[in-house]
């Protein structure tokens, strides 16, 4: 399940960092900062919306694998539950779990879109 969260964070934030522009580096030559500095400074922030990308999709493939692998071969859980009330032909239930998986899924992902926008103050959404 770990390979479901690394995969995804670690491709879009090695695409965040290589995607800085080389202008703010310059800036960062130009006010003599050191290697601290630069990735304090100019690295981590101008990187900072793609690691949260990468680690909402992360959180998320977790999240689905935690299921899938709940309605394959656990004893208890959500994905159990769901599966068990398709075998007892509980039609109600099995939607009821749909649903709470849904809701589980809509916290989490509020959760990191809060934990993103305290963390990215300066950035300003366009919606």
């Amino acid at each position: 399940m770990s390979i479901a969260v690394v995969v995804p964070v670690a491709l879009s934030t090695l695409s965040g960092i290589a995607n800085i522009p080389q202008v703010l580096l310059e800036v960062g030559r130009v006010y003599q900062f050191d290697a601290f500095q630069v990735i304090r400074r100019i690295v981590l922030p101008a990187a900072a919306p793609s690691l949260f990308t990468g680690l909402r999709q992360g959180v998320m493939q977790a999240w689905i694998s935690v299921i899938f692998v709940e309605l394959l071969s656990s004893s208890e859980g959500l994905g159990f539950f769901m599966a068990y009330s398709r075998s007892l032909s509980q039609i109600d239930m099995v939607i009821v779990a749909m649903i709470a998986i849904g809701v589980v899924g809509i916290v989490i992902e509020l959760t990191l879109r809060l934990i993103e926008s305290r963390l990215q103050g300066w950035r300003h959404s366009a919606f």
